[in-house]
């Protein structure tokens, strides 16, 4: 088989076939449609793919005329179902990616039969001769990327939503989106353009400025992982180039300046305006030149040639002409395409190459297991005061708000932790129902090599929503600092270890915020409450606890869990000899949880894929305070005293006497609760159906999807 020899004087019909991106498709290959069973979007669900050839896998078929077709052999001679309109002996590069991911062959796009059930794992757009311009390929009446991202924006979107009975912006996350566009836009710049309209550099500004337009469309309809397969060295094609060492350079380079514009579109462009979003971007032309320049290594014998016996009229196959019989030893099928050997190698590298300059920033495997294991929910992050603070407090020497002594952890496996109860806290139980670890306070990490993975509690005992309270607590980590803390050195770590973004990683942790009491029992009754009225003080805090919920959320947090404010003008620290509890403290306190749902109901198109489980800790604890039957139900019966002695603050005396059935008590000190309280409040966030005590949904719900539509 001879290559085509390299001209000044290439005709029009060779640009035509040039122009080509042509690959064919599996049209009649029949995939089990029922839709995956996904829990917390953390499988591939399928992939979307767009752009030229060398994806198309059959979109172009029907095209009037002979041109940008391989629906005819020897195309297709390796696949079972023989031509299927693939540029290539079998498989094309995104039939290959599909099989290291493990996912059925999507259907092209102009199938009749591809509609319903048949797109649930994704549609191939995918047309040869086409590029990131419109005006190429346009003389061929080929589809171009804005008409492909168009037909899957008005046809199958909406198909694909009432199948999976989810919106878009939930079901796209599930799939990868392919592009492979660009070498038909260098085919025909180099033909027409070279030193006429554009320089290279300027060239390739105009694609990466088109294609950004592209992928920010997709992104915005809801899709954040992308693979990108960066231009081929088509001046190397057999249809340009003598032999290997005869590759037309100006367009080579040409190719490798827009790869590196690519890359740096990735590193800050995408962060503007896809901060969400997770590349892999592959350096196609560096891989696939490897292999020609290494080809014994590579398992090649020939590069130089093409299998088959190609027209003169561009370099592709003839109609059933002749064709090599050792296809996996040739790289180029045809004059412009690759055999199903170099795809498959191509392949291979986007999937698991650990050269950066091979795949950027990170491969495919790494993209789509790392980020998107199928365990769930990885941990927790939790933020907050005395409710969630398990040791945050015990080695900063200027607080005395602390409870690393007995009897605090009396029950619990380690002893005196820093948690202000006798066994664990509600973040503990809420860790326990979830089946995952509880996470270890802060300083741990820096200390103890604890495991990052698991998250991290950032609470800290006597802090509030406000900064000022528990300001005269030198030390104590305000809320602010908490998020600070985490923002800035924990959520770096984490990125470094999965080598995914905040937006991939953290809707896979669930974020536990309980705060405010100290604001009220504090700051409130001691400050505040012959200046404000409650209704204001409330709106104030909440105000504010939303804006910490907004810090979070655009670092990439989606699930939280917030902790409502407790009945506390019921401690038995308040109480004490009054036996009632203080009425004025307890309305106050209410008021909390009904402005924070009010609050989030008001700005829930700024937490449009957010997910809230709200716990009415008052509701729940004033029940069991006031109601015996609700009590005894719940298995208390000391409602209003303290296990342990306390002291004049309402804290145990250090190694004084505690009760001997902690189980039957609500609190363990004059302010906290105990274990068997902390898991009681758990297990109503995390199933129960009442939503009056956990609202819209609870926890369980919030990570299996109830609340996704």
């Amino acid at each position: 088989m001879s290559r085509t020899p390299n001209s000044n004087s290439i005709s029009i019909n060779l640009f035509i076939t040039l122009s080509f991106s042509v690959l064919a498709s599996y049209s009649n290959v029949v995939v089990d449609a029922s839709p995956t069973n996904l829990i917390n979007g953390s499988s591939l669900r399928g992939m979307f793919i767009f752009g030229s050839s060398i994806v198309d896998n059959g979109n172009n078929n029907n095209l009037f005329g002979n041109f940008a077709k391989a629906n005819y052999l020897p195309y297709g001679i390796d696949l079972a179902l023989g031509p299927t309109g693939r540029f290539s002996n079998g498989k094309n590069v995104a039939d290959l990616i599909a099989d290291h991911l493990k996912l059925p062959i999507v259907p092209p796009f102009s199938d009749p039969n591809t509609k319903g059930k048949s797109i649930v794992h994704g549609v191939n757009f995918g047309s040869g001769g086409s590029g990131i311009l419109d005006v190429t390929g346009v003389l061929l009446g080929v589809t171009s990327m804005n008409n492909q991202i168009k037909n899957f924006r008005n046809k199958i979107l909406p198909q694909l939503e009432t199948e999976i009975g989810r919106k878009a912006h939930k079901i796209l996350p599930e799939y990868l989106f392919l592009v492979g566009a660009g070498n038909n836009d260098h085919s025909s710049y180099y033909l027409l353009h070279q030193n006429i309209i554009w320089t290279p550099k300027v060239f390739a500004a105009k694609l990466i400025s088109n294609l950004l337009a592209q992928l920010k469309e997709l992104y915005d309809l809801g899709a954040r992982k992308f693979l990108l397969l960066s231009v081929y060295p088509v001046g190397c094609n057999p249809v340009l180039a003598k032999n290997k060492d005869n590759c037309v350079k100006e367009l080579n380079a040409a190719v490798y300046l827009y790869h590196d514009q690519l890359l740096v579109m990735v590193k800050h462009k995408i962060d503007q305006h896809m901060p969400a979003a997770q590349f892999s971007v592959v350096n196609s032309a560096k891989i696939i030149t490897g292999m020609i320049q290494n080809a014994n290594a590579s398992g090649f014998t020939n590069v130089d040639f093409t299998c088959c016996d190609t027209s003169m009229l561009g370099g592709l196959c003839k109609k059933k002409g002749k064709v090599c019989p050792k296809r996996d030893e040739y790289v180029y099928f045809d004059g412009l395409h690759l055999t199903e050997a170099a795809n498959a190698i191509l392949a291979t590298k986007a999937y698991n190459s650990i050269d950066s300059s091979e795949v950027f920033p990170v491969n495919l495997e790494k993209c789509s297991s790392a980020c998107d294991n199928n365990t769930g929910l990885k941990g927790i992050f939790a933020f907050g005061d005395d409710v969630v603070d398990n040791g945050n407090n015990n080695n900063i020497p200027t607080i005395h708000l602390k409870s690393n002594y007995m009897p605090y952890g009396v029950d619990f496996p380690f002893g005196p932790t820093g948690r202000f109860s006798n066994g664990k806290t509600i973040v503990d139980c809420v860790a326990d129902n979830l089946k995952l670890q509880s996470p270890p306070p802060y300083p741990d990490f820096f200390h103890k090599g604890t495991p990052l993975l698991d998250g991290i509690n950032f609470g800290s005992s006597g802090t509030g929503i406000f900064g000022i309270t528990g300001g005269l607590l030198i030390g104590v980590q305000h809320m602010d600092q908490q998020i600070n803390r985490f923002k800035n050195n924990i959520l770096p770590k984490l990125k470094d270890m999965l080598g995914c973004s905040g937006e991939v990683i953290l809707p896979r942790y669930l974020f536990v915020i309980g705060a405010g009491n100290n604001d009220y029992s504090s700051y409130y009754i001691l400050k505040q409450y012959l200046f404000i009225t409650p209704e204001v003080f409330a709106a104030n805090l909440v105000k504010q606890y939303v804006e910490y919920i907004t810090d979070l959320y655009k670092l990439g947090a989606r699930k939280f869990l917030l902790i409502s404010t407790y009945p506390l003008g019921c401690g038995p620290g308040i109480v004490q000899e009054r036996k009632e509890c203080v009425k004025f403290l307890n309305d106050a306190s209410a008021m909390f949880y009904d402005q924070l749902q009010i609050a989030l109901k008001h700005q829930q198109q700024n937490f449009l894929d957010a997910e809230f489980s709200v716990l009415n800790s008052f509701q729940l604890l004033s029940d069991i305070i006031t109601n015996n039957a609700t009590a005894a139900a719940a298995g208390f019966k000391n409602c209003n005293c303290a296990c342990c002695d306390t002291n004049l603050g309402g804290t145990c005396k250090k190694a004084g006497k505690t009760c001997l059935n902690r189980n039957e008590y609500l609190y363990y000190d004059g302010i906290h609760l105990t274990e068997a309280a902390n898991c009681y409040l758990a297990s109503k966030a995390f199933d129960s159906a009442n939503t009056t005590e956990v609202s819209p949904v609870n926890v369980k719900e919030l990570i299996s999807g109830k609340n996704h539509n």
